[in-house]
């Protein structure tokens, strides 16, 4: 996993409020095509900044009596 910084989010962030179509990270450019990209890079530098631990939050699956 890349090692990102508080300004690789700030810059992501930034990209976000202002849709952009590229953003700079780690001294490297990077196009997006949509905010879905945006979003995903976004998660992926939290969890870097976090220790590794996911950003994003844990799967459930729905419980039934009768099954689906």
């Amino acid at each position: 996993m890349a090692s990102y910084t508080q300004e690789d989010l700030a810059a992501i962030n930034e990209a976000i409020v202002n849709p952009a179509k590229a953003v700079t990270i780690n001294g490297e450019s990077v196009q997006y095509r949509d905010l879905a990209d945006l979003l995903l890079i976004k998660r992926e530098i939290l969890a870097d900044l976090q220790g590794g631990q996911s950003a994003a939050s844990p799967m459930q699956f729905p419980q039934t009596s009768r099954g689906l």
